[in-house]
């Protein structure tokens, strides 16, 4: 099966075949970086058996618009999903493999503390505290990723976890994703004279 991919997605391959257990994919605005890393949990549960990926975000709301749109996309375009499969109330799909793809928020103690899973992946991690990042961390068996604007302080936890060594981190741009239009494109630059932090961030991807 042949899927459209940007650097994003060769950049989380090239973490994994050395061997790093922890994903972070930061990068600026429209570069592709949730679109590709969902394309890859897709492949993983067509390919293995019996695996658990968790998908998740700070608001359910937020989740269910973003991450989960992409997913049911990509489905689509695809020709994989299948309604039957898809279970609303615990936000679940079940593929003929017997791996799924959870989507549920952090907002509560108790879905931090649930089930384990093979695979994490944490949308807009930049949102969550040490805390709930630590109770998903310690629940993941295989595989942790984390996509992200470089949005937040010196001092936040993402910056500890990017210098470790089990953490393969990479920064990307909209330059890297060849699928946007060229008006995206011109108001993601546009912010080079407009705000100069906000250009940091969503145009270089940087703090």
């Amino acid at each position: 099966m042949r899927i459209k991919t940007t650097a994003v997605y060769m950049r989380i391959e090239e973490g994994v075949a050395k061997g790093k257990t922890l994903i972070s994919a930061q990068g600026g605005s429209r570069s592709s970086k949730t679109c590709n890393i969902i394309r890859g949990l897709v492949m993983q549960a067509i390919r293995r058996k019996d695996l658990r990926i968790d998908i998740v975000r700070k608001s359910n709301p937020v989740l269910m618009s973003s991450a989960f749109v992409d997913f049911k996309e990509f489905m689509l375009s695809e020709g994989l999903w299948s309604d039957a499969r898809w279970k609303e109330k615990r936000q679940t799909y079940t593929f003929h493999t017997g791996s799924t793809i959870r989507f549920f928020s952090v907002d509560e103690e108790q879905k931090l503390r649930g089930p384990g899973r093979g695979i994490l992946f944490a949308n807009e991690a930049n949102e969550l505290s040490l805390y709930e990042f630590t109770q998903l961390d310690m629940r993941t068996e295989e595989l942790v990723i984390l996509d992200y604007n470089p949005s937040f302080p010196e001092d936040h936890w993402l910056n500890d976890i990017n210098r470790e060594e089990r953490t393969h981190f990479f920064i990307t741009t909209h330059w890297d994703n060849p699928f946007l239009t060229d008006r995206q494109r011109a108001v993601i630059e546009g912010l080079k004279d407009k705000n100069s932090s906000l250009y940091n961030i969503y145009a270089l991807g940087l703090q």
